[in-house]
């Protein structure tokens, strides 16, 4: 609820970013962080993307999701002692 926020302005100029993250490479990310982005935009909010160029899809490379938006991160289903942090 942040109509009041809405009508007064408040958060107008205000930096925004936003990150996503699913179980699978794909997992509708890019729709998770569209709606982000249009709700800081409605607000006024100045919003910040992701400005690294992707160099590979492995799981150590920077970007590998290639995602310019937001943050997109993946994490399996497994227990936490298989996964990494």
């Amino acid at each position: 609820a942040t109509s009041k926020r809405w009508k007064n302005r408040l958060w107008v100029g205000k930096l925004a970013a936003g990150f996503a993250n699913s179980g699978g490479l794909s997992g509708d990310k890019l729709a998770v962080l569209q709606q982000i982005c249009l709700f800081c935009m409605q607000h006024g909010m100045l919003w910040s993307g992701l400005p690294l160029i992707p160099v590979g899809s492995g799981e150590h490379d920077l970007n590998r999701l290639s995602g310019f938006l937001g943050l997109m991160t993946q994490s399996d289903n497994a227990p936490v002692e298989e996964t990494p942090p």
